[in-house]
């Protein structure tokens, strides 16, 4: 008879779910029987393995430290950090397990296999009864947020461009492989090195797997299901706040990082749950006056279009990571036609003309809220648990 701990873990396709399963069971009975074989319970390999240095971070469900890698491996020569998850910190013993040990195609195998330049690579998993390892390459650079703020709060159109483009091609790259991040902010994205040439998505810790289906003008997208909801607030999509959505919730974070880096500001700046959710649904805000301050008088149409198709509170209308990826606005296209196209865009939003900001408009807060910290449940399932 199977085990309580592998009949649930047959069902998990979070890896916060799986990450949950680790710690409250040990590592044998997380296995299915036809599975087992494939994982090396070895006493204190982590040890033998790498070698943890100073905390450089933490977050909502775990620590990350610096990391090495002991010997002659292919990743002694790669600048390294681990992620720890565990609910008391003690001791670093670990078995390594092999990707293949999680049902066919989860989402722990996914992000191992996965390799892309704008997506942090994750390298190894290890895990314990208390305690989760993840090891991947640490991003030396800042994030985004810190450069952002290193640059005044508010950056030129030409740079945000090709920062915008390398956000889209690593969330691209996830939803490829039928991966929803839910939780994309600049905190999460971080350049490589100081010289902040290349960004990395990074903190897969709230990514699920989703389905893929057509949206009602038959083009290909995930079609949305019940989630739990989670992210952080200023960054999560509408829908994402009724438990029913698909991958392009991440469009919509990325829109709203882009509104960002542009303007200096959110484009929705609350610290309450109802008024962000009724400034979503003011037709006029999303509409004539979406693009406010003098930031947005300034920029081409070209780029208006971009961020008003990833910032479109109908998701089914939103823009699609590929479809974002053939921008005109990357291919350095301000012709006239592309400029109508936008200009019709922000007309039929709205019947009314474009009103000045409001002089009480909200400046951007140091505001993050995690709505699964308000979730009676700690993993997603068929029933969606409300804030």
């Amino acid at each position: 008879m199977e085990s309580h701990a592998t009949n649930q873990a047959k069902g998990f396709d979070t890896l916060r779910d799986f990450v949950l399963l680790c710690l409250k069971y040990n590592p044998g009975s997380l296995q299915h029987p036809a599975t087992r074989s494939k994982v090396q319970n070895c006493d204190n390999e982590f040890e033998r393995e790498f070698s943890i240095g100073e905390k450089i971070g933490q977050g909502h469900f775990g620590r990350v430290f610096q990391c090495s890698c002991h010997g002659e491996s292919a990743l002694s020569e790669r600048t390294l950090c681990v992620k720890v998850t565990s609910p008391d910190g003690n001791g670093h013993e670990a078995s390594a397990v092999d990707p293949c040990a999680t049902r066919p195609g989860g989402i722990l195998q996914q992000l191992l296999n996965l390799e892309h330049p704008n997506l942090v690579r994750c390298h190894r998993v290890m895990q314990t009864g208390s305690a989760l390892y993840t090891i991947m390459d640490r991003c030396c650079g800042p994030d985004l947020d810190d450069y952002l703020a290193s640059n005044g709060g508010q950056l030129l159109m030409e740079t945000v461009g090709p920062l915008l483009q390398q956000m889209i091609s690593g969330v691209a790259a996830l939803h490829d492989v039928g991966i929803m991040h839910r939780d994309v902010k600049p905190e999460n994205l971080r350049f490589t090195d100081a010289t902040a040439d290349r960004l990395q998505l990074l903190d897969f810790g709230l990514s699920k797997q989703c389905h893929r289906g057509s949206n009602k003008h038959g083009d290909e997208m995930a079609a949305p299901s019940q989630h739990t909801i989670v992210g952080t607030l200023l960054y999560i999509a509408p829908e994402v706040f009724d438990g029913l959505y698909g991958r392009r919730c991440d469009l919509w974070s990325v829109g709203v990082v882009a509104y960002e880096l542009c303007a200096g500001q959110q484009p929705f700046n609350t610290s309450d749950l109802h008024i962000l959710r009724s400034l979503h649904r003011d037709p006029v805000l999303t509409g004539s006056s979406l693009f406010r301050g003098a930031a947005w008088d300034a920029a081409s149409l070209t780029a208006q279009s971009l961020v008003r198709g990833l910032l479109s509170v109908d998701q089914y209308d939103r823009l699609s990571a590929a479809a974002a990826l053939e921008h005109s606005w990357f291919a350095g296209d301000s012709d006239d036609v592309a400029a109508e196209e936008a200009a019709k865009l922000i007309r039929n939003v709205s019947g009314l003309g474009r009103r000045p900001a409001s002089s009480a408009e909200l400046k951007r807060t140091a505001f993050a809220w995690n709505l699964a910290d308000y979730s009676e449940s700690d993993s997603d399932s068929d029933s969606v648990d409300e804030p």
